[in-house]
């Protein structure tokens, strides 16, 4: 879809073919693909946890060599969009887990199941492993949690898990 609305704004801008258009569509899309997801990411984390985590993810975004470049110019593949869908499926359940109320916990929930969802669709190779480290942090952090005197929301409400799981799947 973004590389098809790069292609149109392209045809319309310059008004060459639209073959053309796809051509220059497929230099630019990585990057365009890279800068919409800091656009987005960097305030959702400045706003949901912390100034800190917004920059730290930002500079690994874009310092990170294996993960940025799979947004590199000219190289139109479905890595860099399964790397978004991963690190959103991460970042969304770390959202959900530090509500304080089902209803608003589920909602984020939700979202990590669709971003899961969507990565194994897109490549169940590079998400599977994102899934299995989910199941096996959220089984270590249960048993942590396990004495303490307020138990999070997650921990409380198992349906939690069972829709993200729906939603993902």
């Amino acid at each position: 879809v973004l590389l098809a609305g790069l292609a149109w704004i392209d045809h319309g801008v310059s008004g060459r073919p639209p073959g053309q258009s796809v051509e220059r569509a497929v230099i630019y899309s990585g990057p365009v693909m890279l800068g919409l997801l800091l656009a987005g990411l960097v305030p959702f984390l400045w706003r949901r946890f912390s100034v800190l985590a917004a920059v730290l993810c930002a500079l690994g975004i874009v310092a990170v060599y294996p993960f940025y470049l799979d947004f590199a110019a000219g190289y139109a593949d479905h890595h860099g969009l399964v790397n978004i869908c991963g690190l959103l499926t991460v970042l969304l359940l770390a959202a959900g887990a530090q509500e304080e109320t089902a209803a608003g916990a589920r909602r984020w929930f939700t979202l990590s199941g669709l971003a899961g969802g969507s990565g194994l669709w897109i490549s169940a190779a590079t998400q599977a492993p994102v899934l299995l480290g989910l199941g096996l942090g959220a089984l270590v952090a249960g048993w942590l949690a396990r004495g303490a005197a307020v138990r999070p929301v997650w921990l409380n409400d198992p349906g939690l898990f069972r829709s993200w799981g729906l939603v993902g799947g």
